[in-house]
Order: structure tokens, then C-alpha cells, then sequence
């Protein structure tokens, strides 16, 4: 009983009622199941209490309360209530959720619903007495389908086919006789020799094994004379596995020798003259699985692997890694067809080659194994770095771990700069990274060399400036004088400009870009005038003509002016030519620097990642503020704006980066293995993930903590978000039939609800089978939480398969699809926020930013950037921020169109 007092006790009139109670002690039990029935169709729930029923309706249904089949139960927030209850009351009451409320001899009754039992409406219905009828079809029986071949004659049918030539008769009619002939001797002959060889390969089995079971107990002179004849299985397996590798020999040898010109190269050519070696791998595969040998190989495979980690596991490691097996990622070992039947055999040498391809041939191992031996290699590196032992631990990361980015950062750590430059140029690491690396190590010429053929010299020097501020001034002037000696005059001063010992140098270059004229020269007059005081009666006369030329051609080189006139700092000289301007910035030209992420902070201030080259803190009109010497790919910012992460891939690890805005100071945090994570935060808690976990990282504190944690979830965690009042936690996980949405509430972490999505829900174009999911190629969730899916399927089109892209978002109202340009986006570089989400669609010349409302499932180009290879988006409530890797940074009001800000960094 609760002390509330009701005016009513039960509705009346019209109401929304969301269900009904329905007490068969008033009607008894058999009317009561009458009135539940028409009830069902909708997809109602019934459950039952000691004397009632109570029927859910799946949605509010407008009805009489004096005439429906029940008490009318109406939905107050989380509670069903049988009579009329004011605010107050229902105050009282709020406590009590997913509950009933209904009045029983002039007092308020509560029921649980979690306390209800499901009724099971099925058994409400009697079946027993009823029979099933045979039926025959009065027609006949459906005939099978035919195959009726369609008669072709090439000779007929195509015009300009000669006829066959009369020799070429003759021989088929040979050939039909022969094959009419009862030449039943020949075949019986190739039957017994078929026989013989089985037999003979039978015969060599049972002797292999025999002699190797007596091999371990043949160790005495005496039981060796006593067994002499177990030596000859061991010379035929030794003679087998000779005879397999001069036939890999004959069949790889061109291959093998291409590879050591440039294992890094593959022509297509060379790929197709692999097919005799791919059908002779897979020809001696069926016939060792045939004959039994297979097991033989696999099983001293399985010893050398067994007796291998025997070895690293006693302490005998140098030995443990001349015997390692070389392992990539697992993907890249399903990639490989052909396996290897050969002997495994140790390496003469523990020594790294950079070049060396990766291993074109795989054994048989389980994932399991595989996961195993990683982690002992993993230990076996941390033993050696322990020890002192860099050459071998390093051995450890870039030959059996393939930890290119690791194994480079540990080498230069440890000093060792030219093995870590060879590592980070023969396995396609960020180039900034190996110019830096030959420029420390001595080898100028080679760093020059990539730097021209990467055009990466700026990210380079910037990595330099850190801890090397000499080499990088070098680096520089090498940079700006290459860029002299190509004609780009303009570009070459601003490189050379941070050398003040070389200024005068770019005063010179500036006056032989104002000569040569054009979009570079319009640059280089602001530049000059601004940068140089003494020259602004030596430019001013150029920047008039400029101005004045109001022809059309004229017009981007007017703006490009006025562009680098308002980049640079505020003098008397920029003050007089900025009164000549007439008209506000439209930039045609791009910046200098790469952008990989972009934040935008509260005050309108916005931070830019610029990937190795460190992070830059711009004003609200774009002004430079400060640099961060720390290198980011991602942002991850903080409610407020004070604090951001910075995120840099280090391989299958992030260097984490924490920044203090207010301070305006950078500082490195730790490095994590994280696969997942939020790009928002509440300053204090960060939600990651990492393969089948969940985690909320205190940022604060020293190292990576965790504060509260979901292990194994069921399934791989694609991605994790948060709303915007921080209210619900959203964690999307998957597994190759579906994806599920778990929602937790925060700030407790509890769980509310589990929404699963089967890939095979996806609506796709008629085909005769079955559709069958090759993979998600991106998930993504919003803060309203809902779910973004591009996959592929394989479906069945005759007359061969074809591969399908679908993509499909899941709102609170079901599922629906997309199709047009948005289903080639990028989705792993989209932004979302509220209802909205912003994908990039590449084109070969240009990317274009298309926006989808999710709400009326529309989408509408909004951006279009020309020459962009990358682009960074984020969505700040109703404007759409993009920074590309030209150096442009846009922001657009959605709403009206406008543009509120076009920089170039």
C-alpha cells in the first residue's frame, strides 16, 4: 500500500493507453483470454499476475476507458498507471519505475513488471483434435528444368573465319576412330601404373616411419649396427626434400633473383610467371596429402617450431633466434596460397636486412600459436633490452615482430642512426622520419635525395628544430636553395626566412620574385614590404600596378596580394597597402603544411595536427600562436577546450601527447595500445578500447589508468562514443554475423540496453542466393547513437559472383540505406555531431564533403576541394570545419552557407 490519496480510481473518457489490466477474478479466466486475443497482432506482450493479466501494447493507442477491454493502464514517464494522478503523486511515485499502478479496494497497489511471468498465450488454444489434410494436385506434376545447349560454330557464325584446313579434318577423324576403338589394354595399363606408384609411395611411408621411430633409439654404436637399414629412410626423405627444392629452384629461380635486385618492387610481369610456381605448390600439396607425406612435414615442422621456443624459453636466445620463424601480421599469412613442404633450417646470422621481401611461402599455424609466439618474442625483446643486447633486440622487432616504427624509435634511442634510417626507408615509413635519420647520421647526400623525391623537407626540418636546431638551419638553407635553383623564388624565401643569418638572401630572392610577376610575385611584394621596411619604396610602385589592373586575368594575382598581405604582422608599410585594397580575401593558393586532424576550442581558437611535424595553435583570424614540437595525427579535445591529447601511430602502438592550453605547453604522456577511442572528452575520463575491451582513462593521472573497464565484450570494439550532455555511453561491437549497440548510463557505467544489427538485414539487388558478408570496411557511431555500417557482401549474379557496397545507418526508427556518391565515402575520415555527419568523398582531382542529415536521410555537397590527397573534418554544433593537406583550413555555417574562415598554415 502507498500513502498516496487519488481523487479517481479509475480514467475516464478519452486516454492513451499503452496497455491494459485485465482481472479474471471479475470476468473470469476464460473471457479474459477472449478479450487478450484480438490484442496480439500488433506485437503485444502479455504477463501475468496472481489474479490479472497485463497486456503491453507495442505504442500508445487512443481509447474510451468505459468502453475498452480493460482497465486502461497510461505511461507516466516509466510507470503504467490504471487511474488519474497529479504531479505531486506522480512525484511520489517516480521512484518506482518499469512498474504498474492501479487501485484495489480503494487502496494504490504497485506490481513490477520484472516481477511478471511472460504468458504463454500459445497454450491458451487447444490443437490437439485437429488433423492436417492430404492434398494432390489435380494437374500434373512440374517437369525439371532442362538444359537445352545452344549449337555454336565459330567457322559458321563469325564472318571472316576461314574454313578448317583438310589436314586438320583428317586428324580429328583419326582421333574419333582411335577413341571409338576398344583400346580397353592402354587404359588398364595407365590404371596399373597408377596402382604401382600409390604402392610405391605407401611403401616409402611405412619406411620413413619406421625409421623415424628408430632414429631416437639408434643413439649406441651396437643398437646403429643392429638397425643398419634405418639410415635408408632418412637418405629417401633427404633425397625427396633435395628433389622439392631443385624444383622450387627451376620454378622460382628468376623470381628469387628479381627479388634481391628490389624486394621492395613487384612488376605485374613478375606476378604472372608465378602461376607455374602456384600450380606446382598446390599439384605437390595434393599429392603429399595423398600419399601421407604432408604429415610428415608438417610434423617436422611442428618439432623445429616446438624445439625453437624450447630454446628461448631456457635462456639459450641467440640460438632461439637463428632458429625464429619470421612473422607478419595474420592477415598478410591468409594472404599468402603456397605453403612451405620444405625443411625449415636456422639462419647462419643474426643481422637485420631492411630489404629482405616479405616470405613468400607460409606454414600451417592457428591463430592460437601465432598469438603465442608473438608474446615470446615480445619477451624475448624485453630480455634483450634489459641486457644491453640492442642489435639483437632490435633483430627481434624488425625481423620477427615487424615493428618497423618501434624498432626505428629504439635504434635511435640507443644511437644507432643508420641502421634505423635503412629500416625506416626500405619499409615505407613516414619519410620525415628517414630524411632526419640519414641527415643526423651523416649521410646528407641520401637525405637530400629523399626529401626531393618525397617533397617532405618541411616535416623534416621540423623534427630536426627539437633537439637539433643547427642541422635543421642546415637542413633549411639546403631546402630553400634547391628551391632557388627550380625558380620558385617566393617559396624559397619564406623556407630560408627563420635563418636570420640568411635574410638577405631572401631579400634578394623576393626582388627576383616580384621580376618574374604572376600569383608569386604579387606574394612576394607583400612579403618584402612587410618583412623588409627598408624596400617598401622599392615595392611600392609594383603593388600599385597590381592593384590597379582590373582586368579578369589579373584577378587571382590581386587576391594572392591581399592574401599574403593580411598573413603578415601589422606595420606602417602593411597599414599603407592594405588601405590600397578594395576587396576581401578569396585565396587560389595553397599553404605549406599538411594538416591531419583539426580541434576548434571554445573561444574559437583552433588547433591543428600536423602528423610528425608537431601541432600549431592558431587565433580566430589565423594568426600563428603556438607551435607544439610534438607529433599528432588525432585530436582529442576537452569539453571546455583547456586540455587536448594528441595521438600519433607508432605501428600497432600510440605516443600520446598531453596539452595544456591556457600554458600553452606540450608534453608527452605515455604510449598505448589503443584500437578505438572517443575525440571528445570531460577533461578527467577518456573512453578507449582495445580489442574486445573497454576502458575510461583517468588523463590525468601519471600513466595510462584505468578508472573502470569492460573486459571481453562479444566482439571486436569498432567504436566507442559519448553524448554531448554526457549522459549515455555508446560502444559498438562486432562479430563477422552482426553488430551490437551497447548503451551504458554514465556516470555510474551501468548497463541499459543491447541493440543487435545483422548484416544480412541489408536490402540488396535481386540474385539467385544467398548474400555473404566479406567484411565492414567502417563503423561508426554518433552522439545521438546511431550506427553507420559500410560493408561488402558477394552475392550471386549469373553467371558469376560480383562484390556489392551497401550502406546502411540505424536510427531510432529502423534501418535505412544509402546509396548515390555518399556510399563511396570515406566514413574512416568522417565527423559527426547531433544529427548530422560529414563524410569525404575522393575523386581523382578533387574531394568533396558531403553532408547527411540523418533525420530526413539527405545529403548535399557542401565543400569541394580541389587537389586534396587527405582531409581532416570536424563538426562544431551547426559549422563544418575542414583542413586538408595543402594547407587549407575552411569553416562553413551549415545553416546559411556562409564561409566564416579560410586560412592557409
Amino acid at each position: 500500500m502507498i500513502a498516496v490519496q487519488p481523487r479517481q480510481f479509475v480514467h475516464r473518457g478519452s486516454v492513451l493507453a499503452s496497455g491494459f489490466l485485465l482481472r479474471w477474478e471479475l470476468t473470469g479466466i476464460r473471457e479474459a483470454r477472449r478479450r487478450v486475443l484480438p490484442l496480439l497482432g500488433g506485437g503485444a506482450q502479455v504477463k501475468t499476475t496472481g489474479d490479472a493479466f497485463i497486456v503491453l501494447l507495442p505504442g500508445p493507442l487512443r481509447v474510451i476507458a468505459e468502453e475498452s477491454v480493460g482497465e486502461p493502464l497510461v505511461r507516466n514517464h516509466r510507470m503504467l498507471t490504471a487511474l488519474p494522478l497529479d504531479a505531486e503523486e506522480i512525484k511520489q511515485l517516480d521512484m518506482l519505475q518499469d512498474s504498474v499502478v492501479f487501485a484495489r479496494a480503494g487502496e494504490i497497489q504497485i506490481i513490477e513488471l520484472t516481477a511478471c511471468k511472460d504468458e504463454d498465450v500459445s497454450a491458451w488454444i487447444d490443437t490437439s483434435d485437429a488433423v492436417v489434410a492430404e492434398v494432390v494436385s489435380l494437374g500434373p506434376a512440374p517437369q525439371p528444368p532442362q538444359f537445352i545447349p545452344v549449337k555454336f560454330d565459330a567457322r559458321e557464325d563469325l564472318p571472316g573465319v576461314p574454313p578448317a584446313a583438310p589436314e586438320l579434318k583428317q586428324l580429328l577423324q583419326e582421333i574419333r576412330q582411335l577413341k571409338d576403338s576398344p583400346a580397353r589394354e592402354s587404359r588398364w595399363n595407365w590404371r596399373a601404373a597408377w596402382t604401382s606408384t600409390r604402392a610405391l609411395f605407401d611403401s616409402l611411408r611405412q619406411r620413413m616411419r619406421a625409421g623415424g621411430r628408430d632414429r631416437s633409439s639408434s643413439n649406441s654404436p651396437a643398437r646403429r649396427e643392429a638397425a643398419g637399414g634405418t639410415r635408408a629412410p632418412g637418405k629417401a626423405a633427404a633425397g625427396f626434400a633435395s628433389f622439392l627444392q631443385r624444383l622450387r629452384q627451376i620454378f622460382l629461380g628468376r623470381k628469387q633473383r628479381v627479388q634481391t635486385g628490389n624486394a621492395t618492387q613487384q612488376t605485374t610481369a613478375q606476378k604472372k610467371n608465378n602461376r607455374a610456381a602456384l600450380w606446382l605448390n598446390q599439384a605437390v600439396a595434393r599429392m603429399l596429402s595423398m600419399t601421407g607425406l604432408a604429415r610428415l612435414t608438417a610434423g617436422r615442422q611442428a618439432r623445429y617450431v616446438m624445439r625453437m621456443m624450447q630454446m628461448l624459453q631456457s635462456g639459450d636466445v641467440h640460438e632461439g633466434l637463428r632458429h625464429a620463424i619470421p612473422l607478419s601480421a595474420v592477415h598478410e599469412l591468409e594472404a599468402k596460397p603456397r605453403l612451405l613442404f620444405g625443411i625449415l633450417r636456422p639462419r647462419a646470422a643474426l643481422r637485420i636486412n631492411p630489404n629482405r621481401p616479405s616470405p613468400a611461402y607460409s606454414i600451417g599455424m592457428g591463430l592460437d600459436i601465432f598469438n603465442y609466439l608473438r608474446d615470446l618474442y615480445r619477451q624475448t625483446f624485453q630480455r634483450l633490452d634489459a641486457q644491453g643486447r640492442i642489435e639483437e633486440a632490435a633483430f627481434v622487432l624488425v625481423e620477427l615482430l615487424a615493428q618497423y616504427a618501434e624498432a626505428v624509435s629504439y635504434l635511435e634511442k640507443h644511437g644507432r642512426l643508420r641502421p634505423a634510417a635503412e629500416i625506416a626507408e626500405a619499409k615505407a615509413l613516414d619519410p620525415a622520419i628517414a630524411i632526419r635519420l640519414w641527415w643526423l647520421a651523416g649521410e646528407s647526400q641520401r637525405a637530400i635525395t629523399l626529401a626531393c623525391r618525397t617533397n617532405e623537407f618541411e616535416a623534416a626540418i621540423r623534427l630536426l628544430s627539437a633537439q637539433h636546431p643547427e642541422e635543421a638551419a642546415d637542413l633549411r638553407c639546403v631546402w630553400a636553395q634547391r628551391l632557388a635553383d627550380e625558380g620558385k623564388f617566393t617559396a624559397a624565401a619564406e623556407a630560408l626566412w627563420p635563418v636570420t643569418s640568411g635574410r638577405w638572401l631572401a631579400d634578394h630572392w623576393l626582388s627576383l620574385a616580384i621580376e618574374l610577376g604572376g600569383t608569386s610575385g604579387a606574394v612576394a611584394v607583400a612579403r618584402k614590404m612587410a618583412r623588409f621596411p627598408q624596400s617598401f619604396t622599392e615595392a611600392l610602385p609594383a603593388a600599385e600596378t597590381l592593384l590597379a589592373d582590373e582586368s579578369a586575368e589579373q584577378v587571382p594575382v590581386r587576391l594572392a596580394l591581399i592574401d599574403a598581405l593580411l598573413n603578415e604582422e601589422n606595420s606602417a608599410e602593411s597599414q599603407i597597402l592594405a588601405r590600397m585594397a578594395t576587396r576581401a580575401l578569396v585565396a587560389h593558393d595553397t599553404g605549406t603544411r599538411s594538416i591531419s586532424d583539426i580541434a576548434v576550442l571554445p573561444d574559437g581558437r583552433l588547433l591543428l595536427a600536423l602528423g610528425e611535424a608537431g601541432m600549431l595553435l592558431l587565433s580566430r583570424t589565423g594568426k600563428a600562436l603556438t607551435f607544439f614540437n610534438q607529433p599528432a595525427h588525432k585530436l582529442v579535445a576537452s569539453d571546455d577546450g583547456s586540455r587536448v591529447i594528441g595521438i600519433a601511430q607508432r605501428g600497432s602502438v600510440c605516443r600520446l601527447t598531453r596539452v595544456d592550453v591556457p600554458v600553452r605547453s606540450a608534453a608527452y604522456w605515455c604510449d598505448a595500445t589503443i584500437t578505438a577511442w572517443n575525440n571528445r572528452f570531460d577533461g578527467s575520463l577518456w573512453m578507449v578500447a582495445h580489442d574486445r575491451d573497454v576502458f575510461l582513462i583517468d588523463t590525468l593521472a601519471k600513466g595510462f589508468d584505468a578508472v573502470w573497464r569492460i573486459p571481453d565484450m562479444d566482439g571486436t570494439v569498432r567504436a566507442v562514443q559519448r553524448t554531448s550532455h554526457r549522459k549515455f555511453l555508446y560502444v559498438v561491437t562486432e562479430t563477422p554475423e552482426e553488430l551490437a549497440l551497447w548503451t551504458y548510463e554514465s556516470p555510474r557505467c551501468v548497463l541499459r540496453s543491447k541493440q543487435m544489427f545483422t548484416a544480412s538485414q541489408a536490402p540488396l539487388p535481386q540474385s539467385s542466393g544467398a548474400p555473404v558478408l566479406l567484411g565492414r570496411e567502417a563503423v561508426l557511431i554518433t552522439e545521438e547513437g546511431i550506427v553507420f555500417e559500410k560493408a561488402r557482401f558477394l552475392t550471386e549474379a549469373r553467371p558469376r559472383m560480383v562484390e556489392e557496397e551497401r550502406l546502411a545507418f540505424y536510427p531510432a526508427q529502423g534501418r535505412n540505406v544509402l546509396d548515390g556518391d555518399i556510399l563511396s565515402g570515406n566514413f574512416s575520415a568522417a565527423a559527426t555531431s547531433n544529427a548530422r555527419i560529414a563524410v569525404p568523398v575522393f575523386k581523382p582531382d578533387y574531394v568533396d564533403v558531403l553532408v547527411l542529415n540523418t533525420d530526413t536521410g539527405t545529403d548535399k555537397c557542401r565543400v569541394r576541394l580541389h587537389g586534396t590527397k587527405s582531409v581532416a573534418l570536424r563538426l562544431v554544433g551547426k559549422n563544418l570545419l575542414c583542413g586538408d593537406d595543402l594547407g587549407r583550413v575552411l569553416m562553413l555555417d551549415l545553416n546559411t552557407g556562409a564561409v566564416l574562415r579560410d586560412f592557409r598554415v
